[in-house]
Formats: C-alpha cells, structure tokens, sequence
C-alpha cells in the first residue's frame, strides 16, 4: 500500500477535499491528488469511492481505467477490481491482489478522503 505524507496545514481533522461530488459523473473514473498521490475516485449513486491510482498487478496507473458496473479494469493488463471493497474479480487466478481503498465522505457537496499523517 502507497502511504501518504503531509503537512496538518493541508489536511482538516484527518480529511482532505479531493473534488466535488457535481464534477464525478456516474460510473466513470476521476483522477485525484491527495497530498501528491493519486487515487481513483467512482461515484456509484449517492456514494464516491476512493481506490489507490496504481494497479498492484505491475504498479501501472489505473486513472484511465474503464468501469463494469462496480469493478475497474486496467486498461495495462486487464485486471479489474471492485472499487467498492478494493477485491480482486478478475482473474481468478491472481492471486491475493487487492487494490488499496480509501474511505470518502461528502461534505456541503465536497467529496473528502479520509488520511493518515506519517
């Protein structure tokens, strides 16, 4: 897992405002930076998910990926993962891959990532 570093200035009690929920359109990928470190958000309904912005299959950006209902797939090498739980659905066969997610709140229309300071 990709960790975060940061300065208490740019975060609000533990939580970092990465877009507005009106910018995410329905079940399409969003390339954010939380304190220099990209992560996927996918709104699904009145939820934003959060996943890490790299595939842990070989390390390869997943802001481009393409969504299949609740899974994203990298558009790499084909692994897909459920941005709701961060599991790995496809191939069976890869082992204990899990993409890193990131717990999100929305805030006055404010979509926020919840961090951890080193």
């Amino acid at each position: 897992m990709h960790g975060w570093l940061g300065h208490e200035s740019e975060v609000h009690d533990g939580w970092v405002t990465v877009a507005e929920l009106s910018d995410l359109a329905e079940s399409q990928p969003h390339g954010a930076d939380v304190l220099g470190h990209p992560v996927v958000l996918v709104r699904l309904g009145d939820e934003v998910h959060a996943v890490d912005g790299y595939c842990p299959h070989r390390g390869m950006p997943l802001t481009d990926g393409k969504m299949a209902g609740t899974a994203i797939a990298c558009i790499w090498h084909g692994f897909e993962y459920d941005v709701r739980s961060g599991e790995l659905v496809w191939p069976e066969a890869g082992g204990c891959l899990q993409v890193p997610v990131y717990v999100t709140r929305i805030v006055e229309g404010s979509v926020e990532v919840r961090v951890r300071l080193a």
